[in-house]
């Protein structure tokens, strides 16, 4: 049929479009038969902008006002309230972007902004026809609904957390192995012993395993799952004074264990994660300037020169440098390296960050008097 249609398309200006939520790949055991048919289309994909993830979702919240010892409050007023302790997360969230993007994360009270975010990030790049982000909002088992219903949650003024998330995703994740089953294998080995725990413990874990599972699918600094980021999870829920003393927990008992760079990864290895992080912790403080990054592979150098070499009428002589060295160990180097007057003298200096950068920028830059 498709072969008919394909040869229609070319002779009689007939054709076929299709429109999947769900991308070639995410069709598991069929995805190489579809993979098959993939030459006969030509396929575009649509990713949702986050705004206009944050739109649908708000426009799935009927919003009314309440009534609490005699007073009717507003949604707004209530929503305020809240929502202004989380200024600066919202600012990291949304990339610092216009007023508009943070307005919008806002109006998905009760919705915690961190799950706001991650929803609309989800809504691309994991999910299935029955696991999507608005058949998360209208779920009542463990979505949205669920949340509203329970009397618990409104009495303690907590909002929805990135816990729930996995909760409802959970069976997309197990129906996909080979993309996340170190994740949920670590989820099936560890929460009955986190649960045992504490409720808490429970949706740390959780929600370490939602930020490991979402960057198997792509990489954005917000969904690492750093230290950083697992604590704006949780930020401003009750429990936000424990996040140190379980994030511990989880790595001394090394259920997700925290490498050298503060991240609580979950990763398949055969070596023991202790001497993954030590050997981690040798090559830091080896390749600790950029310069000593750059001479890992000694061609870098070369091609730099080469590349210099081309464009040059001169021949030139190069010094390489860090700018984490200091000013006599730099004019040391020059003396040095540079041994024909003829040459055109070219010292090339390499930073870690804009902070190193500026640092020799004002050693480097000649003082007027």
């Amino acid at each position: 049929m498709l072969q008919k249609i394909a040869e229609l398309s070319e002779q009689q200006n007939i054709y076929l479009y299709l429109i999947s939520h769900r991308n070639t790949k995410a069709y598991g055991e069929r995805a190489d038969e579809i993979k098959k048919m993939q030459d006969r289309f030509h396929i575009i994909q649509y990713n949702m902008e986050a705004i206009t993830a944050y739109h649908i979702m708000a426009a799935t919240l009927k919003k009314s006002d309440v009534a609490q010892n005699g007073v009717t409050l507003s949604y707004d007023v209530i929503r305020d309230a809240k929502m202004h302790k989380f200024d600066e997360l919202i600012t990291y969230l949304t990339d610092n972007n216009s007023q508009q993007s943070k307005d919008d994360v806002k109006n998905l009270f009760p919705l915690h902004p961190y799950t706001a975010f991650l929803c609309s990030s989800l809504a691309d790049h994991i999910g299935s026809a029955n696991r999507s982000v608005f058949n998360f909002m209208y779920d009542s088992k463990s979505g949205f609904l669920n949340f509203l219903q329970d009397e618990g949650a409104y009495a303690g003024n907590r909002l929805l957390t990135a816990n729930c998330l996995w909760d409802f995703f959970l069976e997309s994740f197990l129906g996909d192995s080979i993309k996340y089953g170190i994740v949920t294998e670590t989820y099936h080995a560890h929460i009955n012993n986190l649960a045992n725990q504490g409720l808490q413990y429970e949706k740390v874990f959780k929600g370490i395993l939602l930020l490991n599972a979402m960057r198997n699918t792509f990489e954005k600094e917000q969904v690492l799952p750093s230290s950083k980021n697992i604590k704006y999870l949780f930020s401003n829920e009750d429990f936000e004074d424990e996040l140190d003393t379980i994030l511990e927990y989880l790595d001394k008992n090394q259920i997700v264990q925290k490498d050298p760079s503060d991240n609580f990864l979950i990763a398949f290895s055969s070596l023991p994660a202790t001497e993954i992080n030590e050997e981690r912790k040798r090559a830091e403080a080896h390749y600790k300037d950029a310069l000593t990054i750059l001479e890992f592979d000694p061609s870098h150098k070369q091609n730099l020169s080469k590349w210099f070499d081309d464009a040059l009428i001169r021949c030139g002589e190069y010094c390489f440098l860090s700018c984490s060295a200091d000013e006599y160990f730099i004019k040391s180097r020059l003396n040095k390296e540079f041994k024909q007057a003829y040459s055109l003298h070219i010292a090339l200096l390499f930073a870690m960050d804009e902070e190193e950068r500026q640092a020799m920028s004002d050693i480097t830059t000649p003082t007027v008097y």
